[in-house]
């Protein structure tokens, strides 16, 4: 058997060719890996949106915020059903509508478009004080151009800071406050008020109504309340199950593009190392007649090879 000091001391003579084939291998792991890390993130994140103690009404069929509607009308008759939660006589409802504008980037490489998230004070004050903290500056005033933004975008976009203005829908809104939100989604959003983004965006309601109710096995209730009136088309679901789904479609796309690109980077790099392999074996011919001249077997010397490989 060839001694292991013959491998490692071959490898050490062709430091730029071993360096570069295991570089181009770990370049595979690490791509893979990365992939399922943003995965993971993607779900965690979205997941860490919703609570069980809560359910969101959608319209029927709608499977994002963005393309549902809930009428006002609707809002108000859902959030006073007897299976919401009441503090200080106030049901804990909050109606909202999520939008989508374009905002350019502050370092100027373009515009990304960013959700804006439309809140009442009532529902900012009864249901997302829980989840929502300002860390900076001050909440929004009802009835206001005023806006909050997530701590993910602080400084990202042109006007994202405390003091600054976004111009949005040919209108300046001022930003008055940074808020964290337990590391949700949320974080991501900026925030104002509901009936001044519907205004600007020209929507004739909310996208979606979530409550906090009296228990969780309270979904049952309301959900039949509301195929008791048919006259609404909407459903509601569970909170945390809702962002669940919609966490598992991002996901379950980015695993399949990074196995994909895994794929293609692995035969790759595979492809890379039999060639590295090939050009070192023909480069050895006189060690390979010197080691069978020593008397070392075939099967000796293919062995050492696919051990320095």
């Amino acid at each position: 058997m060839i001694p292991l000091s013959y491998n490692v001391r071959s490898i050490l003579r062709r430091r730029f060719s071993a360096l570069a084939t295991a570089g181009g291998l770990g370049l595979v792991v690490f791509v893979f890996a990365a992939d399922l890390m943003l995965a993971q993130g993607v779900e965690e994140t979205l997941k860490a949106s919703g609570s069980p103690r809560n359910a969101i009404v959608l319209r029927k069929g709608s499977s994002t915020e963005v393309t549902s509607l809930v009428s006002r009308e609707a809002a108000k008759v859902f959030s006073a059903d007897p299976a919401v939660a009441v503090v200080g006589g106030k049901a804990v409802a909050s109606p909202e509508l999520f939008v989508v504008f374009q905002l350019p980037r502050a370092d100027g490489n373009g515009t990304a478009n960013v959700g804006f998230r439309g809140v009442t004070s009532d529902g900012l004050q009864l249901l997302r004080s829980e989840t929502v903290k300002v860390i900076e500056g001050r909440l929004p005033q009802p009835a206001t151009s005023e806006l909050m933004i997530g701590q993910a975008l602080l400084g990202r976009y042109k006007g994202a800071a405390p003091g600054q203005s976004i111009r949005i829908a040919r209108r300046d809104w001022q930003v008055v406050g940074v808020f964290q939100a337990r590391g949700s989604g949320f974080e991501s959003e900026v925030w104002g008020d509901a009936d001044q983004l519907i205004d600007a965006s020209h929507r004739p309601g909310y996208s979606q109504l979530t409550v906090r109710l009296k228990s969780p096995s309270e979904l049952a209730s309301l959900r039949a309340t509301i195929d008791a009136n048919p006259a609404y088309t909407v459903e509601a679901k569970r909170e945390d199950l809702y962002y669940e789904d919609a966490s598992g479609q991002l996901a379950s796309f980015v695993r399949t593009l990074g196995k994909v690109i895994g794929f293609f980077f692995a035969f790759g790099a595979t492809l890379g190392a039999m060639i590295t392999m090939y050009a070192q074996v023909a480069s050895r011919v006189r060690e390979v007649g010197t080691l069978r001249a020593l008397g070392f077997r075939r099967r000796a010397v293919l062995g050492s090879f696919l051990v320095e490989a």
